[in-house]
């Protein structure tokens, strides 16, 4: 009995030094946090766009360095300034927006909505829209102009549920619509870089090369914990590093593609694509950004997992 009772006194000792040991650990943990200097600065929206979000809700957000866009539920789509103020607004739809593509001079603003099968671009500062509408494909879920756009390049690229990638080309008298991908499930995701053209389906990642009409490689999706049945957790988020780096998030995985040239022994080039970098974060990714020489994410935590509603 006395030996029982030892144990047990060494063992209630051992617990609470441990207990001690995480407690001193916890606090070193949220100092050295509240020591770190925030890396962003914030501030407020401005009012008008506090007042509009009383009345509707944002589906979607596109930041360019002259303006933010922002995509509402009703089918609208305010252009603020960089502070947040409204500046222009229209409604190219009448259901809620799901993409949002723009240019690289910001000159042309491409949008598509849920089930109305019309990919809409408009020109921001001559205030007249181009309206394309597609019949075989009623619920186009992605849209990506040609980043030079404004210069000529009457382009874009869309896919959606009808589990196909159409380019558009605009000429003077007449459009052509090539169908670069066909099959594999829906298109949720398109962004176009030069020649290069990154989607997502079920499946994986697809990349393609309009220079010679070839893909170049598929990225395979990560296995994750994301529920199949949250379009949140499964949203996949494509954003262009620069010309030859792709950064990816899917659930709760982040991935790094680079593209890279191969001669063959012929002399022929062709591309290829390497990944340089893949982690597992915490939360799920709903958006992706370079940020110096670091990434920017936006993401959220399941609410079964975490009782507090932060966000990162």
């Amino acid at each position: 009995k006395k030996k029982k009772r030892r144990r047990r006194r060494r063992g209630r000792r051992r617990r609470r030094r441990r207990r001690r040991r995480r407690g001193r650990r916890r606090r070193k943990e949220e100092e050295a946090e509240e020591d770190c200097e925030p890396q962003v600065s914030y501030s407020r929206i401005g009012e008008l766009v506090k007042t509009e979000l009383k009345k509707d809700q944002v589906c979607f957000l596109s930041a360019h360095s002259r303006y933010l866009v922002l995509g509402m539920q009703s089918g609208q789509i305010n252009i603020c300034d960089t502070l947040g103020n409204i500046i222009k607004h229209y409604r190219p739809h009448k259901n809620a927006i799901n993409d949002i593509s723009i240019d690289v001079n910001g000159d042309f603003i491409a949008s598509c909505a849920k089930d109305d099968g019309r990919v809409v671009i408009r020109d921001v500062f001559q205030d007249t829209d181009k309206v394309h509408s597609f019949h075989q494909e009623k619920h186009i879920l992605t849209v990506s102009l040609h980043p030079n756009y404004s210069d000529n390049n009457n382009t874009f690229v869309c896919g959606g549920m009808n589990q196909q990638v159409l380019e558009r080309t605009m000429g003077y008298f007449r459009s052509e619509t090539n169908i670069l991908h066909c099959g594999e499930g829906p298109i949720y995701c398109i962004r176009r870089r030069k020649d290069i053209i990154a989607w997502n389906n079920d499946r994986g990642i697809k990349l393609y090369d309009t220079s010679n009409r070839k893909p170049i490689a598929a990225v395979k999706r990560a296995s994750e914990r994301a529920n199949p049945s949250d379009p949140f957790q499964n949203r996949c988020c494509l954003c262009w590093e620069d010309d030859d780096t792709l950064l990816i998030g899917w659930g709760d995985w982040v991935k790094i593609a680079k593209i890279k040239s191969v001669i063959s022994v012929n002399g022929a080039v062709s591309k290829t694509v390497d990944i340089c970098g893949t982690f597992i974060i915490d939360y799920y990714v709903c958006g992706i950004a370079p940020f110096g020489e670091n990434l920017m994410l936006l993401g959220y935590l399941d609410n079964e997992e975490e009782n507090d509603n932060d966000s990162f």
